[in-house]
């Protein structure tokens, strides 16, 4: 299909060749069969408008194996599929893109290739639940080279099947623009890429450029927990959260992590602490070759139950080789608290063979442990350099306890820490 060809035409007897090809992308949808490939060439797609607002949203997949795969130009420039700028009158949870599956596990095998959503009037609408591509009941999906701009979420995957296995993969993709960004005093969600299903679910997101959203990444939403989550080779910047996964099995490897922070709120109050990646609740860590720098809170592990685990950042057969440095002595960041905090109550964390700021809490000057350390505490604040009095009314899970978030949470400018640790909680480091 091809909007700018002089023979486009949204008719049954175009659509087989490049010289007489479709027009919208909605109408193939509707046409082609199971298994088929949908060739979008570079142009700007737009929904039909009637009545001055948008009458094709979404553009719904909903036939096993339909691939969409977008033609760049000579340039290298994408197809965009736009919202076309104006409010959409549709109920709250729609999307640009729906691939929809007729029940769990009866859809398979779709794709979405080298195409842009630009979805900047989103960004604009009064509902907060609209969503560049959503994949509901899809068992098998890949998104590869695309971009995806603006807005309030951008992908959202979800599996509802509880016994089916649901591969999915997102690689080579950018997501920029969700949030709203720099939304202080709440974090009510919003994400560029959000990825929910059950223990059988495993998504893997590989090579991605991911920044200037309010989260990045975020796993297990809605109540679809457990997914297993692997991140691998992405870059994940300038968001409020970088990565934050809910009860799921985080993976990160060879990921770049890094300024992830909010902006204080007005009146002088502190900002919210934010991470670079958070486990929350009762899932599993694995980090291996990463770098983690200048993020509010490196790493956090929290959530309300201990467990299951483990919360693997290295150990003695297999090191860490994490980059764990809020910052650098030479260039301090007051946005930047700590390498890793660990409200979670009674948490162990094993933390062997990785990098941190030199010369803070024992590690010598190349960022180094020589020797084990086993810091732990029956009351927190404990184990960090000039501890402020504990409040509570930050992350912490429980009420009458100081977690390290409490903690770090009220550092002053320079008061840095490469651990921070909440009550009966334990950090391995060598």
């Amino acid at each position: 299909m091809n909007v700018g060809h002089p023979n486009a035409a949204d008719l049954p007897a175009n659509g087989t060749l490049f010289t007489t090809p479709w027009k919208s992308i909605h109408y193939a949808c509707a046409q082609v069969p199971a298994n088929a490939k949908i060739y979008i060439s570079y142009g700007t797609y737009r929904p039909v408008s009637a009545g001055g607002f948008e009458a094709t949203f979404p553009i719904v997949v909903n036939q096993n194996g339909v691939k969409l795969i977008g033609l760049p130009d000579a340039q290298g420039n994408l197809p965009v599929l736009t919202a076309n700028g104006v409010p959409s009158p549709f109920p709250l949870d729609t999307s640009v893109v729906l691939f929809q599956g007729p029940g769990p596990g009866l859809q398979t095998n779709n794709a979405f290739r080298w195409l842009e959503i630009d979805n900047t009037f989103y960004q604009h609408h009064s509902s907060d639940q609209l969503r560049c591509l959503t994949a509901n009941g899809v068992d098998r999906i890949d998104i590869s080279d695309c971009r995806f701009t603006e807005g309030y979420w951008g992908v959202w995957v979800e599996n509802p099947s509880s016994t089916l296995p649901a591969t999915i993969t997102i690689q080579r993709c950018e997501a920029s623009g969700f949030g709203p960004y720099n939304q202080v005093g709440n974090d009510v969600g919003h994400a560029a890429i959000v990825i929910n299903g059950k223990a059988v679910t495993h998504a893997t997101i590989n090579d991605c450029l991911i920044f200037g959203n309010h989260d990045g990444i975020e796993g297990g939403k809605s109540g679809n927990l457990s997914a297993m989550l692997t991140i691998t080779a992405c870059e994940v910047f300038d968001n409020e959260n970088g990565i934050e996964a809910f009860d799921n099995a985080l993976t990160v490897t060879n990921c770049h992590v890094h300024d992830n922070f909010a902006q204080p709120p007005p009146g002088g109050l502190a900002p919210q602490m934010t991470t670079g990646i958070a486990l929350r609740g009762s899932g599993s860590l694995l980090l291996r070759n990463n770098v983690i720098e200048r993020n509010a809170a490196g790493v956090l592990i929290a959530g309300n139950t201990t467990g299951p685990g483990p919360y693997d950042l290295g150990t003695l057969a297999s090191p860490g080789r994490n980059t764990i440095q809020s910052v650098t002595n030479a260039n301090p960041d007051p946005n930047a608290r700590t390498g890793v905090a660990v409200s979670q109550l009674g948490a162990s964390v094993s933390a062997i063979g990785n990098t941190w700021v030199p010369l803070r809490q024992g590690a010598d000057s190349g960022g180094s442990y020589s020797t084990f350390v086993v810091p732990s505490c029956s009351s927190a604040p404990c184990g960090i350099p000039n501890a402020p009095t504990c409040t509570t009314g930050y992350a912490g899970n429980n009420p009458s306890a100081c977690s390290a978030f409490d903690v770090v949470a009220q550092f002053p400018i320079n008061e840095h820490a490469n651990w921070a640790l909440g009550q009966n909680a334990t950090i391995v480091v060598k």
